[in-house]
């Protein structure tokens, strides 16, 4: 199987911006981590034990107050249509169908006063409600 991998990611300061690999993306479509959200993901796949073979795999669907919900995990399968970006040693799995949702996204992990978890935000996360902090 033939799967589209793209490794050129760009450590600018606390984010690392992924170009997308896509014909007429540009920068503005790159996907950004944060240094808190890798270093979170890798203490979870330390935590968790985490196969060799496992990839992280982000998941984009409609839903949710802006209108897209996000949804990560692990997973040990990769079809013709995921495309495969090693951000920082970490490699991320996000097929084809989702990846336009995702395109221009900043994927954060917050710890704080309201909470803890990941975070998405960025072009196609735009908040429609003031009650949401997606």
């Amino acid at each position: 199987m033939d799967v589209p991998e793209y490794a050129p990611t760009v450590d600018e300061g606390n984010i690392v911006r992924v170009p997308v690999g896509i014909g007429g993306a540009d920068s503005d479509d790159d996907i950004r981590f944060t240094h808190s959200a890798l270093d979170m993901i890798d203490e979870i796949f330390k935590q968790n034990n985490v196969p060799d073979n496992f990839r992280l795999r982000i998941i984009a669907s409609g839903g949710g107050c802006s209108g897209m919900q996000y949804e990560i995990e692990f997973d040990d399968e990769r079809s013709d249509s995921d495309h495969v970006f090693d951000v920082r040693n970490t490699p991320i799995i996000i097929n084809s169908q989702h990846l336009f949702y995702i395109m221009g996204v900043t994927v954060d992990y917050q710890n704080d006063l309201k909470g803890q978890g990941f975070t998405f935000s960025g072009l196609q996360n735009m908040p429609t409600c003031g009650g949401c902090h997606a």
